[in-house]
């Protein structure tokens, strides 16, 4: 018996959603933070992003983001593109990339 035939594509499906709450969360969030200070500017920035559960909680979001888009632009390139060579060059160029935007995103979050 073979059960993970059942569960093919859940996990993705399940990552994609739980990423969107988190996105919509953060969001909400950032958004408040604009409403709450009508008068914003460098510094209040840089004291809400030196908070440590500010910065942890903006790379998780930028994790979930990166992999949000991971998993959809994947799935059109796998549904759409039927060159399997050039759905391969796009993945790679695609990973190189979003790999470029988590290591930019650490930087600019740690730094």
């Amino acid at each position: 018996m073979v059960m993970r035939a059942s569960r093919r594509g859940l996990a993705e499906w399940l990552f994609q959603r739980i990423s969107a709450v988190l996105l919509l969360g953060y969001s909400a969030f950032i958004v408040g933070f604009m409403l709450t200070h009508p008068h914003i500017n460098f510094y209040d920035w840089e004291l809400l992003f030196s908070c440590l559960f500010v910065q942890i909680t903006t790379y998780v979001v930028i994790i979930a983001l990166v992999g949000h888009i991971w998993i959809g632009i994947w799935t059109v390139l796998t549904d759409y593109m039927k060159c399997a060579w050039g759905r391969l060059i796009l993945e790679i160029l695609l990973a190189l990339l979003l790999l470029g935007y988590l290591i930019w995103g650490a930087k600019i979050v740690w730094a």
